[in-house]
């Protein structure tokens, strides 16, 4: 009885340390101030690895992301709204962009379980690695000491896994970062239909190409790229009440051998041509706008 009380007592110190630990993690998250360069890979579950590099300005859950490679996007998240960043303009995102570091931090702070934790050097660097498991997915992290800034973090989740890792980071001070966001204008007027239509497509496609084109007075964007099974559509997005044919424009593309189709959203039509089946644009088009 008395060795069962002493185990009883053992584990229920561990687990307020374990708690503890975290709560430090993510009070000191919001509190850095920090400059790096990130090597973030997604993959998803039968489908290709991605790759980006990133260099990131962090004010605690405030952030400027620039993806340098391998297309260039800047994009921030200010005051819990995310922005694309245009020159010295941010402009709302026409959905919500996601940092998988933040992922992890409001994820843990909630219901999560620390499966281990060990002492190691990471880049030189005496560091925590914590394995931790909360019920959306299991996170493994490098936590540099004596700071608690994140050095890696890899997410595994049912769709796949993400892994980030940095080459190098470091502290910085508060006014640098607010140097910098003061040479941006900062703009809050939400995102048009076709803003947000072209950005689900944009976001659900690899090597993407976008081209604006105006002809008599009719404005038509295409968009092409490949998808998660390697299979590479072209849409041609326009807005309603325009004098384009949706029904000749896909008869054309149908008698040249592609599955065409034809879709409206809200103000917004498209055609989409591909090489896939019918079946599985229909399946693309259902994952892309759900």
């Amino acid at each position: 009885m008395k060795k069962l009380f002493s185990l009883s007592v053992l584990l229920l110190l561990a687990s307020v340390a374990f708690s503890s630990l975290i709560k430090d993690i993510v009070s000191s998250y919001a509190s850095q101030v920090i400059e790096g360069h990130r090597i973030v890979v997604e993959q998803e579950k039968g489908s290709t690895t991605k790759i980006r590099y990133e260099n990131i300005l962090r004010n605690g859950y405030n952030e400027i992301v620039k993806i340098v490679a391998p297309q260039q996007f800047e994009w921030s998240s200010i005051g819990e709204k995310t922005y694309i960043v245009f020159g010295n303009k941010m402009r709302l995102s026409p959905a919500t962009i996601v940092d998988a570091e933040q992922t992890f931090i409001k994820d843990v702070s909630k219901a999560s379980t620390i499966v281990s934790t060990s002492t190691t050097y990471y880049h030189g660097v005496k560091s925590l690695k914590l394995v931790i498991k909360s019920r959306n997915a299991t996170y493994t992290a490098m936590i540099l000491e004596p700071s608690l800034i994140i050095g890696y973090l890899k997410i595994d989740h049912k769709k796949g896994s993400i892994t980030i890792d940095y080459d190098w980071i470091k502290a910085i001070p508060l006014s640098y970062f607010n140097a910098v966001i003061e040479k941006f204008k900062i703009i809050k007027k939400p995102p048009s239909s076709m803003e947000i239509y072209l950005w689900k497509l944009v976001s659900k496609l690899d090597n993407v190409s976008i081209t604006s084109i105006s002809i008599r007075d009719i404005s038509v964007v295409i968009v092409s790229g490949k998808t998660n099974l390697n299979k590479i559509i072209v849409a041609y997005v326009f807005q309603s009440g325009q004098d384009i044919s949706t029904s000749d424009l896909t008869a054309q593309f149908k008698s040249k051998g592609f599955t065409a189709l034809s879709i409206k959203k809200d103000d917004v039509e498209m055609v989409l041509i591909t090489k896939m089946k019918l079946d599985q644009l229909r399946e693309w088009i259902n994952e892309v706008f759900k």
